[in-house]
């Protein structure tokens, strides 16, 4: 009689329990081995800055949104001040906030996405008088400030 060979299948597999810190910091490390200088563009919102100087805002297009922060020593000698509504393309890496466990983007460098001087002119109309005259000079800042920018290949 010969002897019957038994199989076994492990159907519980042992898996590693991870804390909430060490799965949040091999998240960070996969992100920043993997997206160290890239390149972005969207629509900055919410832009605010804090007392410490660094600048906080979200990027987002149509479909989706992420954080980003803009550290004060990287904003030497930057064109414009970012604000709701540009259209910009950010360069920098991104990174894991371990506090809330979410990632952001680093940005190193902006840029005003495009040519939008004349998109500016075209939307000043003097004689507007809801507008005001202080909101009537910010247009005309801007406008400036977004000639000599260019587009956003002269900044990134």
């Amino acid at each position: 009689m010969t002897q019957q060979q038994q199989l076994t299948f492990n159907l519980m597999p042992d898996r590693k329990t991870w804390t909430v810190s060490e799965l949040t910091g091999k998240i960070r490390d996969l992100l920043a081995k993997n997206f160290t200088d890239i390149s972005v563009q969207g629509e900055i919102s919410n832009c605010r800055e804090a007392q410490s100087g660094h600048i906080y805002f979200t990027l987002k297009d149509d479909r989706s949104q992420v954080r980003c922060v803009y550290f004060k020593q990287q904003q030497r000698g930057i064109k414009f001040r970012p604000e709701d509504g540009l259209q910009v393309t950010i360069r920098g890496s991104i990174s894991v906030y371990e506090q809330r466990g979410e990632y952001q983007i680093y940005v190193e460098k902006i840029g005003v996405h495009g040519h939008l001087a004349t998109n500016f002119v075209v939307d000043i109309d003097p004689f507007d008088h809801d507008l005001g005259l202080a909101a009537f000079l910010r247009k005309l800042c801007k406008i400036f400030l977004y000639r000599r920018c260019g587009s956003t290949n002269d900044l990134i």
